[in-house]
């Protein structure tokens, strides 16, 4: 066997490798598209069709309301730190039993945020506003009371 056919034969098991790689990769990220999708809409109560509400980016919403998840921001409870719930005093988990703390580039968030996501999904329901954070497969419901909502927006229009 020469170089030539030993460098031909590396290159024949190289690409099947590398196929296999992009086909896994662009499968998974449609999947996870497809499932974010139906998720989005089980939280906002909804029957999904392409037609009506097409894909929503994983982690992304293409349909229903977006609010900044500064709403979200955790609470330092001191210099010696403390337990998620002192940290997010007024949040309740809906699918953990626990809060779940995140991070958003540098806030420190109430729920498990991918961690460039400004903008998350949320509805009004009764007395509480619920929360979607996360991609799939980690996604994470939680709410607040409406009446316990910090809005920094209203706090330095009154200063």
């Amino acid at each position: 066997m020469t170089i030539s056919n030993e460098s031909q034969k590396k290159k024949n098991t190289f690409i099947p490798i590398v196929a296999g790689i992009v086909i896994f990769f662009v499968g998974y990220h449609a999947y996870a598209t497809v499932m974010y999708s139906l998720k989005l809409a089980d939280f906002y109560e909804v029957e999904w069709s392409f037609s009506t509400y097409g894909l929503a980016s994983n982690g992304q919403t293409s349909f229903g309301n977006m609010i900044n998840i500064k709403e979200l921001e955790a609470v330092s409870p001191g210099v010696q730190g403390g337990s998620s719930k002192e940290w997010c005093p007024k949040v309740t988990p809906i699918n953990n039993n626990h809060i779940t703390l995140g991070n958003v580039d540098e806030l420190g968030v109430c729920c498990w945020a991918s961690e460039s996501q400004w903008l998350v999904p949320y509805k009004d329901k009764g007395e509480f506003r619920h929360y979607l954070c996360g991609k799939w497969p980690h996604l994470d419901e939680v709410k607040q009371p409406i009446s316990k909502i910090r809005f920094p927006e209203l706090e330095k229009e009154q200063k």
